[in-house]
């Protein structure tokens, strides 16, 4: 099931009456429970992976937690960090590693035939994060193994984030009680907005497959058509999975921190990654920038290089993405570089404004082509695609419009956002209209459902 279909949304209403009656101790077995048995209706081969994990996790955090001696301090953390990286890297190199045995000629084992568990990446992070943070002592682990479990398997942001640390959501697992009417309806609404997002993404995608996917060359136009459909299709379908994975949440009285904030508004590609998946951006400044810099000091960009690597094959170990990070990496560094030695005003405004946030989106959209590209060369091949001025072999006028209603969905997604976020949408005299506006729009993008994009992550 998805968060987006019908039996599910039917089957969360009869948890979620069920859930609102149990006293809050059961509250706990039951979000254990009910995230397995949603886990199991889409990936059941893996269910021990994701709970034995979360079991180890526990154990391990546990030991070093009690445990007074640095060295073996060290050492448990190692085992830990090192369990939960082999899980991470066998499964997504699987794939990978067939394939390139494959084109050597050679047979690959029966061991790399597997496929990747739905949000091994996401929950991987998770368990990385609460060792490290148990090592530091900056957290103290829970000496209930089910309210660890309640946070670590936790199914609305399972499959595709935010990352949510254990130091943050256990505590509230552990005094989550029945949510007010006013929370539960501004979780109604957030759920709506996130429906909406995620239909219209669907609508776009086939436009974005068709520019990507292009056997035969393409021209500029539909180049930079497919590209503004893609850009457009991923923050709906990611921002509006968030939105929904926040909201069910925060209906199981679950506040999680936000991971957009209005991101192609940004001014600058380190103000993007402040607005664009804002729990991976953070992990990654916690758990590996700053760590690089405490070890290697005066290597501030190299740092940064080295850290958007990670990032670039967390989403998959391959030269593409080895590709996106270590482009996103060097963005990063050199911009950084550039505003040091350039300076400005801290806040930008009108022309200056507009002018900045184009050449970030351009930057960010050219990281898009590294990011849906099907390997290496089709990237280059779309790169040419795009700025080679190619004439364009259908109509100019179809292309257009398509670039112009991507642009428009941005903006209204935008919208939406900051107007759940000032609570616009909660006053009296347009809650029920604006839920009617989104089941109107939600009606008129129906169609083909796709998948979660980043549910592949």
């Amino acid at each position: 099931m998805r968060l987006d279909s019908g039996a599910f949304i039917a089957l969360f209403a009869i948890f979620f009456l069920v859930y609102s009656a149990a006293p809050s101790p059961w509250k706990r077995w039951m979000l254990v429970a009910g995230s397995v048995a949603f886990y199991a209706t889409l990936n059941p081969r893996y269910v021990p992976l994701l709970v034995g994990l979360g079991v180890f996790t526990f154990v391990i955090a546990s030991y070093i937690h009690r445990e007074t001696i640095a060295f073996r301090r060290d050492v448990l953390l190692w085992v830990g960090v090192g369990v939960d990286l082999l899980v991470f890297v066998f499964f997504k190199g699987a794939a990978p590693a067939a394939h390139a045995l494959s084109a050597l000629g050679v047979g690959s084992s029966s061991l790399l035939q597997v496929a990747v568990p739905l949000g091994v990446s996401f929950y991987t992070l998770q368990a990385i994060g609460c060792l490290i943070d148990v090592h530091r002592r900056v957290y103290e682990p829970p000496q209930n193994l089910v309210s660890f479990l309640a946070s670590f398997t936790l199914f609305p942001h399972l499959l595709a984030g935010p990352i949510v640390r254990s130091s943050f959501l256990v505590p509230l697992v552990e005094k989550v009680d029945a949510v007010a009417w006013p929370t539960a309806r501004r979780a109604l609404l957030l759920f709506m907005v996130g429906l909406v997002k995620k239909g219209i993404a669907d609508k776009l995608a086939p436009v974005a497959d068709a520019a990507f996917d292009a056997v035969h060359p393409i021209s500029s136009l539909e180049a930079w058509t497919g590209l503004f459909a893609y850009a457009a299709q991923l923050y709906g379908d990611f921002s509006g999975y968030t939105d929904m994975a926040t909201a069910l949440a925060l209906l199981l009285g679950l506040d999680l921190p936000p991971n957009f904030d209005l991101p192609y508004l940004a001014t600058s590609p380190a103000d993007f990654w402040r607005r664009w998946h804002i729990s991976l951006s953070s992990w990654l400044r916690d758990y590996v920038y700053i760590p690089l810099g405490v070890r290697l000091r005066r290597r501030r960009y190299t740092n940064l290089v080295a850290t958007w690597i990670v990032a670039g094959l967390w989403h998959g170990l391959s030269p593409l993405f080895a590709l996106y990070g270590l482009y996103h990496g060097v963005l990063l560094a050199g911009t950084d570089w550039l505003s040091r030695r350039v300076g400005g005003d801290d806040e930008v405004r009108g022309i200056r404004r507009v002018a900045q946030t184009a050449l970030t989106l351009y930057l960010v959209f050219m990281g898009y082509v590294l990011f849906r590209a099907r390997d290496v060369s089709a990237a280059g091949r779309y790169f040419v695609a795009l700025h080679a001025f190619r004439a364009p072999s259908g109509a100019v006028r179809g292309s257009l419009s398509v670039i112009a209603a991507c642009v428009a969905a941005v903006v209204f997604g935008h919208l939406l956002d900051h107007a759940m976020r000032r609570s616009a949408l909660e006053r009296p005299w347009i809650l029920w209209p604006a839920m009617a506006v989104a089941v109107t729009c939600l009606a008129l993008v129906s169609g083909a459902a796709q998948p979660f994009i980043y549910a592949g992550f």
